[in-house]
């Protein structure tokens, strides 16, 4: 058991790691928000609006238990429940005594649950795998009462992030490069679960975590796996290896940190362009006080671009890694691409020496001969955490060459 009065100053690497290896896989274009459901092994993850509020959770079927985050879809700060199922019946729905609670504002967390009672769920709720959008009738009823504060935040409120425990399980929900990750730490079977989708709507996606080491200070090292949602039942989504990621302890401990800041776009220098022969170079390069921030050490930049361009493959295809080149000299770290056709994420955490400033990566891009290509026909944005994990600003600037 970790040990709950220890402060938490150090997640916000955490959070660039884990936009380098997964995060970024599930980049996508913003669509309506989107219920959705995954299955691994014996876990049923599911994410869902009930009442006006995002329900992100997990069912651990052989622990009997089911835990996740709950909160305002439009912000405010989250809720955290913790269930034990006390029973099933033979049409598969699911009874559970369940305990909720806000998140902590200090540490060390007060683990301040309270009994909401007993939740009858149908058992369509943890097997919604036909793609529908919202809950049934049953499961409202089902969720009357409880957490949820004074009603659906207004969307003046900013979206919060917030953490909570309960024995064995941690639990976690913040905004990670403009998706929120609603995450359980299984302590009791070195487990980590949980939801990633879009802030701004979309299907959810899933994670699952298997723990394999942890370090002297609390860090957590583990392999994890990513799936999109189910669409039909069965259940034909395939899970991907994602890596190994590894979190320092203050990840799961974070009850003094406040909202994780959601990227703001920092406007591409104008002015510049190239005439198109076959590909185009977009050489991307940070800035920041090094006066304040001399251990720079992670970056994420997300670069949005034209329909004009494209790059082979999707994801984090090699043929994507091919097309995108690390520019900082910095080769003891974790380097990683991604593509979605519209915009391109690419994460560096360094594991030694400092991020240093000026060029970042280059992507090379196909384009028809004769297009003429601006710069102000990409957006840029940026991640960037210090050796402390603490979220620090990062500016972006491009420059476009062509063969």
């Amino acid at each position: 058991m970790k040990d709950r009065a220890t402060p938490a100053a150090a997640g916000r690497l955490a959070l660039v790691a884990v936009l380098a290896t997964g995060c970024m896989l599930f980049a996508g274009p913003a669509a309506a928000r989107e219920s959705g459901f995954q299955a691994k092994g014996a876990y049923a993850l599911v994410s869902k609006d009930v009442s006006g509020q995002r329900w992100a959770m997990t069912y651990d079927l052989e622990s009997s238990a089911i835990t996740g985050n709950v909160f305002p879809t439009d912000g405010g700060p989250p809720k955290f429940v913790v269930c034990d199922v006390v029973g099933t019946d033979a049409q598969g729905s699911v009874t559970a005594d369940c305990s909720g609670a806000d998140a902590c504002t200090s540490c060390p967390c007060g683990n301040g649950f309270s009994l909401i009672g007993q939740v009858t769920l149908p058992g369509s709720f943890f097997e919604s795998c036909d793609g529908s959008q919202g809950p049934a009738e049953e499961e409202e009823t089902a969720f009357a009462g409880t957490p949820g504060g004074s009603g659906p935040a207004t969307a003046a409120q900013v979206r919060e992030s917030g953490f909570q425990w309960k024995g064995d399980y941690d639990l976690v929900s913040k905004d990670v490069s403009g998706e929120r990750w609603a995450m359980t730490y299984d302590l009791a079977s070195g487990v980590i679960t949980g939801n990633v989708f879009p802030q701004d709507g979309g299907a959810p996606k899933f994670v699952v975590c298997d723990v394999r080491a942890i370090g002297g200070q609390g860090e957590v090292t583990a392999d994890c796996s990513g799936a999109d949602a189910c669409t039909s039942c069965p259940c034909s989504a395939g899970w991907t290896g994602l890596g190994t990621v590894t979190l320092p302890g203050s990840f799961f401990e974070s009850c003094d940190d406040g909202p994780v800041p959601t990227p703001t776009p920092t406007p591409s220098p104008g002015g510049d362009s190239v005439t198109c022969t076959s590909t185009v170079t977009v050489v991307e390069a940070i800035s920041y006080d090094g006066t304040t921030i001399p251990d720079m050490s992670g970056v994420t930049i997300e670069l949005g671009y034209p329909g004009s361009l494209s790059i082979p493959g999707i994801g984090s295809d090699p043929s994507v890694a091919d097309r995108i080149s690390n520019l900082t000299g910095v080769s003891n770290g974790l380097f990683q691409v991604a593509d979605d056709d519209s915009r391109v994420s690419v994460g560096l955490v360094s594991l030694a020496t400092p991020i240093p400033q000026g060029e970042f990566a280059s992507v090379r891009f196909d384009c028809a001969p004769g297009t003429t290509v601006s710069t102000s026909q990409f957006t840029c944005s940026t991640v960037g955490s210090n050796s402390l994990g603490l979220e620090v600003t990062v500016g972006c600037g491009i420059a476009l060459t062509s063969p």
